[in-house]
């Protein structure tokens, strides 16, 4: 079949810049600029934590998934949430990890303004961190990843990754589901 290597997850097409609000450069330069000012929200993917802003974070309950013929094996279909049809991408199996496991902890998370009609399937809602909180962690960029900001280390010593939901959405990797 031709033309499936171009569908997107995202079912809106807005351009969205590097560096604009919430962006992952955005995200990661707020962070460094402001220690404590901003508050995050914590999800689990696999084994892997991730930092979402709060003003870009919507979660709804896993709905059933409507499985898509011929795609990559980590967008995990559509599902009608919140009254829209989203398509369902599963972040620890797009960043390498294992697919998630549907279960009554596991949330879609999706921007609240649904400019894109996208949601990634998580594993958990850890909750609230702040950015206070949290301390800098060795950090090796991945150029690729460019929705992938700062890494940052709770108390506990878990590793946690800022994910800017609207340039990972904007990625072409991210946007070629096709198998």
């Amino acid at each position: 079949m031709t033309g499936l290597a171009t569908v997107s997850p995202v079912l809106s097409s807005k351009p969205v810049s590097p560096a604009a609000p919430g962006s992952g450069a955005a995200l990661t330069k707020a962070a460094r600029a402001r220690p404590g000012a901003s508050t995050m929200i914590g999800v689990q993917a696999g084994g892997q934590y991730w930092l979402v802003d709060l003003a870009d974070a919507r979660f709804a309950q896993v709905p059933p998934l409507a499985g898509v013929p011929l795609t990559r094996s980590w967008f995990r279909g559509l599902a009608a949430a919140e009254g829209s049809l989203l398509g369902v991408v599963d972040l620890s199996a797009f960043t390498g990890g294992a697919l998630t496991p549907v279960t009554h902890e596991s949330r879609l998370l999706h921007l609240p303004d649904f400019s894109t009609q996208t949601a990634l399937l998580v594993g958990s809602v850890v909750g609230e961190r702040k950015m206070s909180e949290l301390m800098g962690a060795p950090n090796v960029p991945d150029p690729d990843c460019t929705w992938a900001g700062a890494r940052l280390r709770d108390a506990r010593g878990r590793v946690w990754q800022v994910l800017s939901l609207r340039a990972l959405f904007a990625h072409p990797d991210f946007q070629d589901i096709g198998a």
